[in-house]
């Protein structure tokens, strides 16, 4: 069986790419342990990288993409839909809407039917007018004729009202047994508070930071990692609140070499699914804190909070680092299981 991916930055995850997110992960994951299926995953080409090559039973081929704010990934998408189309596959699994409404046009072309597998809210999540628009244009044609919808969490499929079946994203337990401390944290002595995941306004890293400063710091440090369109302005709400010492700003660093060294997960999202920084930092043993969206209530038991209340979310850290509570990951969530129900599907 021969599968086009559409949609994911970076294969494997973090060879080329800095901007790596959930989608990357799940790939990484999943895809060569479905060995008896041959894929052709259609990545960014940057800078350095090989225009394709193949790594087990994943053929990478890397288009072009524009560097541009909200062009990233439209570009990316109509680059690969010209290569896509000429494939003989029987199947595309196109990850997120915008890779749906090319998957949607691929299969009208070449006659090859898509699944649609979705990781987030798309144009319900918090975000400016345009962005929110052209979600909705390329959501509507995704979910038009996709042969199968697979939602990461019922809380999502629920919110978005569409048919389909959900599939959570899984978690590889032993990638975190034989881990290095990252170089950039190593330098950073104390106990760490971390946030792990996209500097975007719908993850709330606003009132992380607002609610750090409420925190007694003099053994504390916040580490942020990643990378995003908001990275400039929570530096300057650093900056205004006089934290510059203490918050930490380290880019986008591989979680294997960060969440092993922390003592807390903090994720203050204002929308999510079921993000990996959460399962990966459970299966380091680490307790998370959390604010109570997506499918994070059914997850996480000790440190949930509501959405942007700074001073919740500061008594919720405080007790996370007294108390080191830790979440247990259901049978469900690990990748065997999610490999396993995606072989069935396929």
């Amino acid at each position: 069986m021969k599968i086009i991916v559409l949609g994911c930055k970076d294969y494997p995850a973090f060879k080329h790419a800095r901007d790596v997110g959930g989608i990357e992960t799940f790939c990484n994951d999943v895809l060569p342990r479905l060995n008896d299926i041959e894929f052709m995953v259609f990545t960014r080409r940057y800078k350095n990288s090989l225009k394709e090559e193949t790594i087990g039973n994943v053929k990478v081929i890397r288009s072009p993409f524009l560097n541009l704010p909200m062009l990233q990934t439209f570009t990316f998408n109509f680059f690969s839909f010209f290569k896509a189309r000429k494939i003989k596959a029987d199947m595309i699994w196109a990850h997120e809407p915008v890779a749906g409404f090319y998957a949607y046009w691929i299969s009208k072309l070449a006659k090859i039917p898509y699944m649609l597998h979705v990781h987030s809210r798309g144009s319900l999540e918090p975000a400016n007018f345009n962005r929110r628009f052209w979600m909705k244009v390329m959501e509507r044609y995704a979910y038009k004729t996709a042969k199968q919808v697979i939602f990461v969490s019922s809380n999502i499929a629920k919110d978005i009202n569409k048919n389909g079946i959900v599939i959570p994203v899984g978690i590889d337990v032993d990638k975190f047994k034989s881990s290095s401390i990252d170089s950039d944290l190593s330098k950073i002595n104390g106990k760490k508070i971390c946030y792990l995941g996209r500097l975007s306004s719908v993850k709330g890293i606003n009132y992380l930071i607002e609610s750090f400063a409420k925190l007694n710091q003099d053994d504390l440090n916040l580490v942020i990692v990643g990378e995003g369109d908001q990275k400039n302005k929570l530096m300057s709400l650093v900056k205004e609140l006089n934290l510059e010492n203490k918050v930490h700003f380290l880019g986008y660093k591989q979680s294997n070499t960060i969440l092993p060294f922390i003592d807390v997960l903090v994720l203050p999202s204002l929308s999510e699914g079921l993000p990996h920084s959460v399962l990966e930092a459970i299966a380091c043993k680490k307790p998370v804190v959390a604010t109570s969206v997506g499918d994070l209530p059914n997850l996480l038991k000790n440190y949930l909070v509501k959405p942007k209340d700074v001073d919740e979310l500061a008594g919720k850290i405080e007790k996370a680092l007294l108390e080191n509570k830790i979440d247990k990951i259901p049978k469900e969530l690990k990748i065997e299981e999610v490999v396993s129900s995606l072989r069935k599907l396929f």
